[in-house]
């Protein structure tokens, strides 16, 4: 199985665009050629094209949830032998939502507002 460290590809799904902007940046100033997009349905298209090592999911986006993408990222995974970190983000504190991440596969789940220094720590640690 290939490591998260052998390609420098992060996706990210987030409906705000400020936010995702923010997030864009940080990933690629540790070094992450960063795909996006405000929709998880695009995780096939976005996977595809760029393996990712990273990904940032927001929970709540338009249309399906970020909950796909995450299951759709796993079963990518699996087909192609690679493990991609991913931290799901979200505004509610719901403890049900961390507990569906985690089990779902996500390596952390960040309640908004976090610092960006935060996902940056998180990113080079998992």
């Amino acid at each position: 199985m290939q490591s998260s460290t052998d390609s420098r590809n992060a996706l990210v799904f987030e409906d705000d665009p400020d936010l995702r902007v923010l997030l864009r940046r940080a990933l690629q100033e540790e070094g992450y050629a960063v795909h996006d997009s405000e929709r998880a349905a695009d995780v096939n298209v976005l996977y595809e094209a760029a393996p990712p090592s990273v990904a940032v999911i927001d929970v709540n986006l338009p249309g399906r949830s970020g909950f796909f993408a995450l299951h759709r990222i796993r079963s990518m995974d699996q087909q192609n032998g690679r493990r991609t970190r991913v931290f799901v983000i979200s505004g509610s504190v719901d403890p049900i939502l961390q507990e569906e991440a985690l089990a779902g596969g996500a390596d952390a789940f960040l309640i908004k507002p976090f610092t960006i220094q935060s996902l940056r720590d998180r990113v080079r640690t998992n």
